[in-house]
């Protein structure tokens, strides 16, 4: 296809006049039957596509009204929708009672650096080493721990949120995103409770400083919290593991779709016979 096109005077663009993509040859199947078969799967496969991406969307939103409801509004003491033989009012607290700031474990060996990354949107955490371009400088790391509290102070209200998982024991970050030790409250239910939109994107107006504003520990320790009961905490951070997993059962599958379609590889049948693999660019 190049050889029929011009870059023109850029040399990151590329077009191809409509006369010239009139001349470009086709390969097609002999067989009007087998045509259609193809075009039929291939219309097959981009509705599958569309409904797998209609239902996440619409999970997505289910979810989002579902924390509106298992959480008490703002300044409220009862949730709109609670589990069976839960009755009593949610208690009124701040982060504090319940998160701490550790000891400061500095990492002095570039040897033993193991980095990871706090995500945007609530996407989590990313494990790397990086040692090879690091230099322990001016910017100071620190050992986090499994099951602590990860956050981003310049990116707190932009959801750089997330739990210390297993697999993330011992590794490090700077001091702008800190871990706190998490007690006496189900931890889950406590980045569940923090992790919600309508909670954390008001913090935006707490941060301080002078260019790249922050939500310093003492500062997020003052965020208040409604808490009830442990038992009730674990259903409700047990419901939303289960949902979220749903979630991303759904979108994994939609991404293995899109994937096929990408790059069109797809088994054609006939009589319940497999007899070829096409490529094509869709």
């Amino acid at each position: 296809m190049y050889q029929h096109g011009d870059s023109g005077a850029r040399s990151d663009r590329f077009s191809i006049k409509d006369n010239e993509l009139k001349k470009l040859p086709i390969k097609l199947p002999a067989d009007d039957t087998e045509q259609e078969k193809i075009a039929k799967t291939l219309n097959s496969l981009n509705n599958t596509i569309q409904l797998h991406e209609r239902k996440c969307e619409e999970l997505i939103l289910i979810k989002k009204a579902l924390l509106q409801k298992l959480f008490p509004k703002k300044d409220k003491v009862r949730p709109e929708v609670r589990y069976k033989n839960f009755s009593d009012a949610w208690k009124q607290r701040k982060l504090g009672d319940y998160l701490s700031i550790p000891a400061k474990e500095p990492i002095t060996d570039i040897n033993k650096l193991k980095l990871m990354t706090l995500k945007l949107n609530l996407e989590g955490i990313t494990l790397a080493a990086n040692r090879e371009t690091l230099k322990l400088g001016s910017t100071k790391y620190y050992k986090r721990h499994e099951g602590q509290l990860l956050y981003g102070k310049q990116n707190f209200f932009h959801g750089s949120i997330a739990l210390i998982p297993k697999e993330a024991e011992g590794y490090a970050t700077s001091g702008d995103v800190p871990a706190l030790n998490i007690s006496n409250i189900n931890s889950k239910y406590l980045v569940d409770y923090i992790s919600r939109p309508i909670y954390f994107e008001t913090k935006e107006a707490l941060a301080t400083g002078t260019g790249s504003k922050r939500i310093h520990e003492k500062t997020l320790l003052n965020f208040k919290i409604a808490v009830p009961s442990l038992e009730e905490q674990s259903e409700i951070s047990d419901f939303i593991a289960k949902y979220t997993a749903l979630i991303a059962l759904h979108q994994s599958k939609l991404e293995k779709l899109k994937k096929m379609k990408k790059f069109g590889c797809i088994i054609f049948r006939t009589d319940n016979v497999e007899f070829f693999c096409i490529t094509v660019l869709l």
